[in-house]
Order: C-alpha cells, then structure tokens, then sequence
C-alpha cells in the first residue's frame, strides 16, 4: 500500500528516461556514474585535440599540474579560449547543438555592444563623470532630439530601435570612428 507511488516495472521506466546522449557510447545514466565521468572527460579532451592541438596541449599541462605555477591571468585567458570548446562539447551532448550556435551567434552580435561599453563608458563616461553643475544644465529633451537626429542621418534601420542599447553603441562607434580617421587625417 505505502509503494503506490512507484511504477510496476522500475527497469522499463529506467530504460525510458536512460536517453542515449550525443556523445556515441555515452547514456544519461553514464553522467551519474565515475568511471563513465572520466571517460567523458577523455572523449571531451579528445574532441579538444581534434579542433586545437596546441590548446589541448596547453589545457592538459594544466590540469596535470592542479593549476599550480600558473598565473591568475593566464589561467583566466586559458579557461577563457577552452570554454567555446567545452560548450559546443555539453551542446552535442544534450542534443542543443542548434540552439547553442543561435545563442553563439547572438552573442557575437552583441560583441559589438560589449565592446562599446568597454570602450566608452567604463573608460570615458565612469572615468570623468560630469558634475552636478553641468548635469544641471543639460536638458534631456534636447539632447534626445540632437541624438535622434544623428541616429536618423546615420542610419535608416529601425531594427536597431527596437534595441536602444545597440542603437546608442552603433552610433556611439561609428562616431568615435569617424573622430579617429579625422584625427589621423590631420595628423
């Protein structure tokens, strides 16, 4: 009375939810077992020295030290240039591989802001805020008029309003683009 809970043939439900994952000798289960975590781990590490040689090289140093002797940086940079790998890996071991190259290319579209935010606001907006006084005196009406109208001459895509943050980094790039050509023009 107490086990209703449970299916009357446990092994055919396991076998339901044992699903064969995009790895070739690899099951769902597998990812609950050690032995099977190593093995994963080679056929990862495998897969690494198939598309950068010289990066698994690097990666498998590394970690047969423990990550000693490594500075923080480089190790960063390491974790950093391995983790595409390690992604499109776990990507075609569930199955997403799809999904996970709509959400790489997303990302890549977005460098573009990324790097705008590196660029220009930490590096000129946060390093010199305005103060009080000059904050006082701009009138954010006219400022968003004077930007729509850079925005209107520079480009005629209204998909990028639908992104403001994208809108302001494009405008915001090609701006400080066209700033440093004249500067080297006149240089």
């Amino acid at each position: 009375m107490a086990l209703k809970h449970l299916p009357d043939n446990p092994r055919e439900e396991s076998r339901a939810w044992n699903l064969q994952l995009g790895v070739p000798g690899f099951k769902y289960a597998d990812l609950n077992r050690v032995r099977r975590l190593e093995a994963l781990d080679r056929a990862f590490l495998a897969s690494l020295r198939a598309a950068d040689p010289d990066l698994a090289a690097e990666f498998e140093r590394y970690r047969d030290a423990g990550g000693q002797g490594v500075e923080r940086l480089a190790e960063s940079m390491l974790l950093i240039r391995v983790a595409p790998h390690l992604g499109a890996f776990v990507a075609r071991l569930f199955h997403i591989d799809d999904a996970h190259r709509a959400l790489s290319e997303r990302i890549r579209t977005d460098q573009l802001v990324f790097d705008w935010k590196r660029q220009f606001v930490e590096r000129q907006i946060l390093k010199t805020a305005p103060n009080r006084e000059a904050l006082s005196q701009m009138d954010p009406v006219e400022l968003e008029f004077a930007y729509r109208e850079v925005v209107d001459q520079l480009m005629s895509e209204a998909a990028l309003s639908a992104d403001p943050e994208r809108e302001l980094a494009v405008v915001a790039s090609w701006r400080s683009d066209a700033r440093a050509k004249r500067v080297r023009r006149a240089g």
